[in-house]
Parts: structure tokens; C-alpha cells; sequence
């Protein structure tokens, strides 16, 4: 059923993997405040900041991949919630979302890595953006948990029956 507390966990992970989609990722600017790094879901962005009046964009890299495979994230979340007839098949779509926000959130770390070894100075800032993925993939085992917990109780009814 859609009223469910798996529903409102699903709800959360498709919600902080949209939110991904929004927020920056990662910063960095470098010692001599001259340049900008910035992540988001889409791209890797530099940016020269030595004019006051206008910054110019330096290098721009996609990573559309990122944003591509959050918005799936989100998608399937949304699915799974109503699959709720089945939940074998809910609990292996949660599996499966699980990995792919798993891979979002390396991807994202290895960029920002990779960008912070091009640029001197201190390291960059993880934003809003970046910890967006853990909460969707804490909320998405948690409903993966209640929905495990369902399934449980539904055979341990047909088994007094």
C-alpha cells in the first residue's frame, strides 16, 4: 500500500537524488584566489577569477553521465514506491537503485579528486550537492528494510494459515 513507511524512505531518496541534480557538488578555489574549480551533476567548471568585473570561464568538462544516472535514481525510486503488489521486485528495484547511487556518489568523488589535483592550494569543499547521495541511499535501505520487514510478515501469515 501506498501509505506505507517504505513510501515516505522512497519519497526521501528520490527527492535528495533530485536535489543532487540542483546543488553544487564540489569547490575549490586557488591559493592566489585567481581561479575557480566548481562540480555539479552536469559539469566540471573553471573559472578565472582575476577580473573583478566579469569571470570567464577557463576549461568547461561535461560529466552529464552523473546527472544521468541520478535522474535514473530518481526515476526507479519513484517506480518502486508503486510496486508495492510486489515486493520482491520493489526490493530488487531497491538493490538496484542502491548500486546505481553508489556509483553516482564515486563518480562524484572522483572528479573532485581528480580536480583538486590540477589546482594548488588547499583542498576543495564538498557542498550540499555531494551529500545529497548519502541521504538517498541511507533512506532507500531504510525503505528497502520495511519493505523486507513486509514481505516477513506476509509469509509468516500464510504459513499460520
Amino acid at each position: 500500500m501506498i501509505q506505507r513507511l517504505q513510501t515516505i524512505f522512497l519519497f526521501i531518496s528520490a527527492l535528495a537524488a533530485g536535489l543532487f541534480l540542483y546543488f553544487p557538488t564540489w569547490t575549490k578555489i586557488s591559493s592566489d584566489e585567481q581561479t575557480n574549480l566548481r562540480l555539479n551533476a552536469y559539469k566540471l567548471v573553471e573559472t578565472d577569477m582575476s577580473n573583478l568585473e566579469a569571470t570567464t570561464v577557463v576549461n568547461e568538462q561535461s560529466v552529464i553521465y552523473i546527472a544521468i544516472l541520478a535522474m535514473l535514481a530518481m526515476i526507479l525510486a519513484l517506480y518502486s514506491i508503486f510496486q508495492f503488489k510486489n515486493r520482491i521486485r520493489q526490493m530488487a528495484i531497491g538493490l538496484a537503485n542502491t548500486l546505481i547511487l553508489a556509483v553516482v556518489l564515486g563518480l562524484s568523488f572522483y572528479h573532485a579528486y581528480q580536480a583538486n589535483q590540477q589546482l594548488e592550494g588547499p583542498d576543495g569543499v564538498f557542498l550540499l550537492g555531494f551529500f545529497m547521495i548519502p541521504v538517498a541511499m541511507i533512506a532507500n535501505t531504510m525503505a528497502n528494510r520495511f519493505i523486507r520487514k513486509d514481505e516477513k510478515l506476509v509469509r509468516s501469515v500464510d504459513r499460520i494459515r
